[in-house]
């Protein structure tokens, strides 16, 4: 038995498609530093867009 990791990273560039990182997990493994950086920055690169995408249609 095991448990799975979801994480979301935000829209895919071109096609706008909601992406995630599924990952299955043993239990007692901590999660991974640098899987749930990459998904902050990503969600980070991804929010400013849309906040300007909405200025725009204002």
């Amino acid at each position: 038995g095991g448990y799975t990791r979801i994480t979301k990273i935000g829209p895919r560039k071109g096609d706008n498609a909601p992406m995630a990182i599924i990952e299955v997990l043993t239990e007692g493994t901590p999660a991974k530093k640098a899987v749930v950086n990459e998904a902050e920055k990503a969600a980070k690169k991804a929010a400013p867009k849309k906040k300007a995408a909405a200025a725009k249609a204002e």
